[in-house]
C-alpha cells in the first residue's frame, strides 16, 4: 500500500458518509474544514519524529475518526485503533473503513475509565485529543494509557488549557455568545473548562512517563480564529468554508509565534 497521507487531504474519508454530492466533493477537495479539528492536526503532524514507524497505534477518543485514518495512511504498516464512548461515533467510523477500503485501522467502542481492562497494550503510538476535559477522573484515564504504552512509545495529548481564553467574555464572544448557542452532542460536555500546564504535566509524570515536551497551543491569534468558528458554526457549512483560509492562515501565524499562554495545551511523554 502507497503511502498516500501527504497527498490526501486530512479528514477527506468523512465525503463517503456525505449524503448530498457537494459535500462529499467538498470533502474530497478540502478534507476536515472545521477549524479547531483542522488546527489541531498541524500538533498532531508536528510531534511525530521523523523516522519514527509505529507498529500499533491507538486514538483514545477517535470521535468522527479524522485523526485515526490520516494515521493509518501515514503509517500503512501499522494497525490503527480508534476507540470512542459514543456509540454513534464508532458506528460512523466503521462505516467509513468499510467504504473507503482502509484495512489497517479498526474502531470499538470504549470507555477509559470504566472499561479500563479492555484497553489495547503495547502501543508504540496514543494519541488522546480532547478528551481528559471530559473525564472527572482523568488521573485514572492517564494511568490507563501509560500501561497501555510499550516501552520506547510515545503519548501525544491535547486539551483545552484553564485560564482568560476559555472565558465567554473572551474576545468576540462577549459580542456573540447569545446568537452562536447552539446544542452540545451527547458526550461532549466538558466536565472542566481546561488544565494548567505545569499541573497536567506532573500528573503524567506521576504515572511513569517522562513528558518530552509541553507547551500551550491556541494563541492569541488561533483563539481569534476559534471564535470567528465559534460564530460561524451555525451556519451553513459552506459559510464556513468561505472563511477557513483566513482561520488556518491566523493559525498558522499564531503556531510560529511565542506563546506565554494559551487556549489549548500540547504535551509529549515517553515510556
Amino acid at each position: 500500500m502507497r503511502n498516500l497521507s501527504w497527498y490526501t487531504p486530512f479528514g477527506s474519508e468523512q465525503a463517503s458518509v456525505q449524503c448530498r454530492w457537494p459535500l462529499r466533493l467538498l470533502y474530497r477537495l478540502i478534507g476536515e474544514f472545521r477549524f479547531p479539528l483542522r488546527h489541531r492536526s498541524y500538533w498532531l503532524r508536528k510531534a511525530l519524529p521523523a523516522g519514527f514507524q509505529p507498529k500499533r497505534i491507538w486514538d483514545a477518543g477517535c470521535g468522527e475518526g479524522q485523526s485515526s485514518f490520516w494515521l493509518a495512511r501515514r503509517y500503512p504498516h501499522a494497525k490503527v485503533l480508534g476507540t470512542d464512548m459514543r456509540h454513534e461515533s464508532v458506528i460512523r467510523c466503521q462505516r467509513i473503513a468499510r467504504k473507503t477500503g482502509q484495512s489497517n485501522v479498526n474502531f470499538m467502542r470504549g470507555d477509559l475509565v470504566a472499561e479500563a481492562s479492555s484497553s489495547p497494550k503495547g502501543c508504540d503510538l496514543i494519541i488522546c485529543f480532547e478528551v481528559l476535559e471530559h473525564i472527572h477522573d482523568f488521573q485514572s484515564a492517564l494511568y490507563v494509557l501509560a500501561r497501555s504504552l510499550e516501552v520506547g512509545g510515545l503519548l501525544l495529548i491535547h486539551t483545552p488549557a484553564a485560564g482568560r481564553f476559555q472565558s465567554e467574555s473572551y474576545g468576540i464572544r462577549r459580542y456573540f455568545h447569545e446568537t452562536a448557542e447552539f446544542e452540545p452532542e451527547a458526550g461532549q460536555y466538558h466536565v472542566r473548562t481546561g488544565f494548567e500546564l505545569e499541573a497536567l504535566a506532573k500528573a503524567v509524570a506521576s504515572t511513569g512517563l517522562a513528558v518530552t515536551h509541553a507547551e500551550y497551543t491556541f494563541g492569541s491569534l488561533a483563539m481569534l480564529a476559534h471564535s470567528i468558528y465559534e460564530v460561524t458554526r451555525p451556519r451553513s457549512k459552506f459559510w464556513q468554508l468561505s472563511v477557513l483560509p483566513a482561520l488556518m492562515t491566523l493559525g498558522w501565524l499564531d503556531a510560529h509565534r511565542k506563546r506565554p499562554a494559551g487556549g489549548g495545551i500540547f504535551l509529549a511523554a515517553r515510556r
